[in-house]
């Protein structure tokens, strides 16, 4: 986390940047990204020429910091910041811009029921933080 929000260990904050409490970004656990290439190598036929957009959820950053909390008891939120303020509180550049993308354009590939149309069974958000639990909670001041 702390490359990523590096204020995220300091102050139990998810800083969001230019990210509007609105804008939703896609979540996949690493696990079902395994869970497909596997299944794609077990059964190839139906996985031919096939390229498949993953996302278990759609959440907002409040969501991810509700959903972190309710299960660790701890205190993370979701910060809004100008995109000035994030950079001089030292928010590295690539994730200003990741997050200015996010309000502006978006990510739209990838279907959640198309996803799940494949019976391979998606971690949600909130079980992989249930999965991480103590990893979290250690990572935590």
């Amino acid at each position: 986390c702390d490359l990523v929000f590096p204020q995220y260990a300091e102050r139990g904050v998810i800083l969001t940047i230019s990210a509007l409490s609105t804008t939703t970004i896609q979540l996949i656990a690493a696990e079902d990204v395994g869970k497909f290439a596997a299944a794609a190598f077990a059964n190839p036929m139906k996985f031919n020429r096939l390229e498949i957009e993953l996302a278990a959820e759609w959440l907002t950053f409040p969501q991810i910091a509700q959903q972190i909390n309710s299960i660790t008891g701890k205190n993370v939120r979701s910060e809004v910041v100008a995109q000035g303020g994030a950079l001089s509180a030292g928010v590295p550049p690539y994730l200003i811009e990741s997050e200015v993308w996010w309000n502006e354009v978006g990510y739209s590939a990838a279907d959640v029921d198309t996803a799940k149309s494949y019976g391979i069974p998606l971690i949600s958000f909130i079980d992989w933080v249930q999965m991480h639990k103590n990893e979290i909670i250690s990572s935590l001041p």
